[in-house]
């Protein structure tokens, strides 16, 4: 089952929501395109932990997953409880079932700050999570470059709480968003590019750059030292990004230069698989906004 087919299913018949379709049809989309764009290229500043640890798949869904279950926890009722063993639950849909992994990147994320934990005062062997103001802040950055696009599109007023970065928006969203933690999933391990670059450490602030760079260039080259510069933006060494770009190249999504260093170039796969991607993640994006709204009516 696709996206589309996934989208539509969760939302029934009364949840309007905007089609994957609607979205890459739409005659603004190359500007919500590149808002997307320059908003993963600078999300999380130049904080460089991060800039290397939330950029990249497995740590980015586990970090949401947790703040979303974080939300919808009730300290009365055990079994909303976020504890190492419910994240691990959840993200089965996300295609991520290392429990050992899962474990690790809670560590990760406690010692990063983003998860506090205590235990339960009943059973003080079980271990509750929380996630941290840090992290809570951080996630609203994450929805305001994700609702911009959409309300660059639209002019609708149901995305001004993310743009604004309202706490009781945020809470409905990420509840709301656990709804639809198998889209989530889809939507990457349905995208060849979308996978790769997600995978890589930083890959997708790499990627991004590489589309701010060669915007508005009709033979979509990047100029010389790309590998310096993007290196000193996204956190990472210029041998990191070298071998990104390999890896890239060889999926065919960059052509690059001979000799190297000279220039990236993004091909038109690399544009029409990314372009499938953006618009079919701003559609699920509308699909969770649409559930949360109407989660805030109730």
């Amino acid at each position: 089952m696709n996206s589309n087919e996934i989208s539509a299913r969760l939302a029934g018949d009364g949840i309007p929501f905007r089609s994957a379709d609607a979205i890459r049809n739409h005659p603004q989309f190359d500007l919500a395109f590149a808002s997307l764009m320059d908003g993963i290229a600078t999300l999380y500043g130049d904080t460089t932990l991060l800039v290397r640890r939330l950029m990249e798949y497995d740590r980015a869904v586990a970090f949401m997953a947790a703040v979303g279950l974080d939300f919808a926890q009730h300290p009365d009722v055990p079994e909303s409880w976020l504890t190492v063993e419910r994240l691990r639950g959840a993200l089965v849909s996300m295609h991520l079932t290392s429990a050992r992994r899962i474990s690790n990147l809670v560590t990760s994320m406690e010692g990063d700050g983003l998860l506090e934990t205590k235990r339960a005062s009943g059973d003080r062997r079980v271990r509750i999570l929380k996630a941290s103001e840090l992290a809570l802040a951080l996630d609203r950055e994450w929805l305001k470059v994700f609702h911009q696009p959409l309300h660059m599109l639209n002019g609708d007023a149901r995305y001004e709480a993310a743009i604004a970065k309202d706490p009781a928006y945020q809470r409905a969203y990420r509840v709301a968003g656990l709804r639809t933690l198998e889209l989530a999933g889809t939507l990457v391990k349905n995208n060849v590019a979308a996978e790769y670059f997600l995978q890589a450490t930083a890959g997708i602030r790499i990627m991004a750059h590489m589309f701010r760079e060669t915007r508005g260039k009709p033979d979509g080259r990047t100029g010389p030292g790309f590998y310096s510069q993007v290196a000193e933006q996204c956190a990472v060494s210029r041998v990191h990004v070298r071998n990104v770009l390999h890896g890239a190249r060889d999926l065919g999504l960059v052509e690059l230069s001979t000799p190297p260093g000279l220039y990236v170039a993004v091909t038109p796969m690399l544009r029409d698989v990314m372009e499938e991607w953006v618009s079919q993640s701003l559609s699920a994006v509308d699909l969770v906004c649409a559930f949360a709204l109407e989660d805030q009516r109730e």
